[in-house]
């Protein structure tokens, strides 16, 4: 902008259609100007909205992460004792199959069993 009016100040040497061309250039990037001045608040409150939507998204992911986080602490499988444990087969589309990982199980359905070895006695000698 401050080009164009320096520009526009050297009119003497020049023909009536340059300094037109000049003084309409003058006013081409004042205009430009004024309309960057009032799109800065609307690319602020855009940015602001655009933050605030990354903040509720980290927010929704350490939810996400937190809730399976809780699921590996309830997916883990103790046994009572010492033993053999055999996985069992189920109906996979249509076959049967051993359980893998992602199949859907219902409450109470096996999918492993344990053989527990019998305690050794020791015999008089």
């Amino acid at each position: 902008m401050d080009k164009a009016r320096l520009d526009a100040r050297t009119t003497t040497l020049l023909t009536d259609i340059e300094r037109e061309l000049l003084k309409l250039n003058v006013e081409e990037t004042e205009t430009r100007y004024k309309q960057l001045q009032q799109d800065i608040s609307y690319h602020k409150a855009s940015q602001r909205a655009e933050i605030r939507i990354l903040e509720i998204t980290l927010e929704r992911q350490k939810r996400h992460h937190g809730r399976h986080a809780g699921d590996v602490t309830r997916f883990v499988i103790n046994a009572p004792m010492n033993g053999l444990t055999v996985m069992q087969q189920t109906w996979r589309g249509g076959e049967m199959g051993q359980v893998q990982e992602g199949d859907q199980m219902n409450p109470g359905q096996l999918f492993m069993k344990m053989w527990i070895r019998p305690a050794c006695r020791s015999r008089p000698r």
